[in-house]
Order: C-alpha cells, then sequence, then structure tokens
C-alpha cells in the first residue's frame, strides 16, 4: 500500500505536535512495516507524485485542502482521503453560533471548506473522543462512521535516559531542577499568564523557569510583552528558541529528566507531547484544564484555569514544592505507546 503524507506545514508555518507525530508515523512505518505499507512526504514539485498512489493521509485542517481534493477525487477516484485535523476549540458555544450563521453566508467560509473537506474524506483521525464529539456537534452525525480515535504517543525509545544525561546542562550552562515549558510561545499556549504567575510565586519557590520553543504571537503587542518580560528576568527566566527534535532527542531528554515539573497551563492542548513526555521520565506536570487534557491525563497531572493568574500560581506552588514521587511512566507506557497508535493507524488505512 502506497501512502503519501501532506501537513499545512508550511504553509502555516508552525511546525508542532502534529507535525512531530507525522513524522513519527513516517519513520515508525517505513522502518516497521515496509513490506505491507511505503510512506512518502509529498514532492510539491513532481506533477505525477500522486499517481498509483492509494492513500493521501492529510495533517491539519488548510482551507486549501479543499482546492487540493476536489480535482483529486474527481481525477483519482480510486484514491482514498484520510485527514488527522487536530480540530478542538475551547469555546464550543461560540463555534456553534457562527457554524450555524455560516449556512446563511454566500459563498465558501471557515466551516464550509471544513465540512467540505471533511465530506470529501474516507476517514476522519482525532486524538481524543472529545475532539470526535466536537467535530460531530458541529458538522453534523453523518461524519460519525468516519472517525476513527488514534492516541497521540510516544515511542518507547523515548523512555530511555540519554547516553549523556546532562547534555542538556552542560550545552546550556542550567542546573538541575527548574520548572520546564516545551511549547511554542503565543496566546493559545498561554505563555504571558504563565510567565507571570511565576514571577509573583517566584519568592516563594525560588526556582527558575526553563522555556523550550520560540514566539509564534498573532498580536506584535503581546509578542513584544512577552519578550520585555523574559529578557528583564533573564536571572529567573531562560528561553531557548528551538531544539531540534529528530537530530537532538537527546537533549529534550536531558531537559525533561533534569527539570523538576512541566508546565503547559494552554487554554486547548490535544494533550501536548512535551506532557506526555515529561509523564515519561516520571516528571509531574501542570496543566490547564479542558477535555482533552483531562481524557489523556486523568488523575495523573495537577489542573489550573488557565484563564486565572491565581489558579496558575498556586498550580506552580502545588508542583514546585511536591514531594511525593509518583510513577507516571507506566501509565504512559500502557496507554499511549507508538506501536499501539501504530496498530490502529494501519486499520485505517487497510478499512479505506
Amino acid at each position: 500500500m502506497r501512502i503519501v503524507y501532506l501537513s499545512d506545514y508550511p504553509f502555516a508555518f508552525a511546525f508542532g505536535g502534529k507535525e512531530v507525530q507525522m513524522l513519527s508515523y513516517y519513520e515508525y512505518i517505513n522502518n516497521n512495516l515496509s513490506e505491507q505499507f511505503t510512506i512518502s512526504k509529498l514532492d510539491f514539485w513532481d506533477k505525477d507524485f500522486l499517481k498509483d498512489i492509494d492513500v493521501l493521509h492529510l495533517f491539519g485542517y488548510g482551507n486549501w485542502y479543499f482546492d487540493l481534493l476536489v480535482p483529486l477525487k474527481s481525477k483519482n477516484s480510486n484514491i482514498k482521503v484520510v485527514i488527522s485535523p487536530t480540530f478542538y476549540f475551547d469555546k464550543i458555544f461560540f463555534m456553534q453560533i457562527k457554524s450555524f450563521m455560516s449556512k446563511f453566508t454566500k459563498g465558501l467560509n471557515f466551516y464550509k471548506y471544513k465540512k467540505n473537506i471533511f465530506s470529501l474524506s474516507d476517514a476522519i483521525i482525532v486524538n481524543s473522543l472529545s475532539e470526535k464529539k466536537q467535530l460531530i456537534t458541529l458538522f453534523g452525525k453523518s461524519l460519525e462512521p468516519k472517525i476513527e480515535v488514534v492516541y497521540n504517543s510516544l515511542e518507547k525509545e523515548f523512555f530511555r535516559v540519554p547516553t549523556n544525561p546532562n547534555c542538556f546542562l552542560e550545552r546550556y550552562d542550567i542546573k538541575p531542577g527548574y520548572l520546564l515549558s516545551i511549547s511554542f510561545q503565543d496566546e493559545r499556549k498561554n505563555s504571558i499568564n504563565l510567565i507571570k504567575a511565576f514571577l509573583s510565586v517566584y519568592d516563594k519557590i525560588n526556582t527558575p523557569l526553563v522555556l523550550i520553543g520560540s514566539q509564534r504571537f498573532q498580536s506584535k503587542e503581546l509578542n513584544d510583552e512577552f519578550s520585555r518580560l523574559v529578557n528583564s528576568n533573564k536571572d529567573k527566566i531562560t528561553q531557548i528558541e528551538y531544539i531540534n527534535r529528530s537530530s537532538e532527542t537527546d537533549y529534550i531528554k536531558s531537559a525533561i529528566y533534569n527539570c523538576k515539573a512541566h508546565v503547559l497551563v494552554s487554554f486547548v492542548e490535544t494533550p501536548g507531547l512535551a506532557n506526555l513526555e515529561a509523564l515519561a521520565f516520571n516528571k509531574p506536570i501542570l496543566v490547564g484544564m479542558c477535555d482533552p487534557v483531562q481524557e489523556y491525563f486523568k488523575d495523573n497531572a495537577i489542573y489550573c484555569y488557565p484563564g486565572s493568574l491565581k489558579s496558575i500560581e498556586e498550580g506552580i506552588l502545588k508542583i514546585s514544592l511536591l514531594e511525593d514521587k509518583k510513577e507516571y511512566s507506566s501509565y504512559v507506557e500502557v496507554n499511549f505507546t507508538l506501536n499501539k497508535a501504530i496498530d490502529k493507524l494501519t486499520s485505517v488505512y487497510k478499512s479505506v
């Protein structure tokens, strides 16, 4: 079975969790299941690249997918389309109103594009039951037979301590025992509130904060505010803009291995791969409360309300002063390892 992968990166610029998951699928299947499947990344410059393929698997939900799928389906009806949209919003009530109102507008709009893309797809892979429920709520029950849940996952290799567990500390001249946050820095990730809450309790915890991830704010004002907060508190906050997950995995693992806890107080996550990675190293996590995150982590996380500075402050205090050593890695290994996700994924490919 020949399968082609296409992500909305770089057209959406953000290289995040869905791209990391896509590449992990790509590498695992080609390395372990090559007798049954061949995965390729779409070559935009080869006009014949989509000839003789069985499945096109899309990651993301860019409107331009519609302009790709309409001629593709009309010309190559045998090609099956699978989409992993990672489509989840926290303010569902307002989304429902906008979805309803879109029916009365002429031409294509955000919701009509998405509905048409989903109708042209043969299978829809979501990473939580919460995402499945929201898709059905917004786009209709006709989607339900197409939807399969494949949870985000980690390779078993990730659970192993790197050969040099201190390589991150040595490269960046950082002492162990910090709070760590691996993510883009932007509005959805609630980056500014995280820093404000951290600074307000710093005197009580006396623990530095290490941020790994570049800035992706939609607002220049917020981008500048974030930079100001970081630059004026360099004795307390270290920002490392980028570490390549593919070629420098050991540095990511070393960063997690040497932290006290991982903090990601986003308004929405599904569920944040870095959270899973932290649990794989038995590190406690502080997360923003939302349905997919609670579905994944249950009682294996400390939760806060992302819209409340006080709640974030309380969460930082709680996780910084936490003494109990809980075994989290076994929970992740039982529920969220890549081989299990691949079994479900490949069954979807076979079914279409």
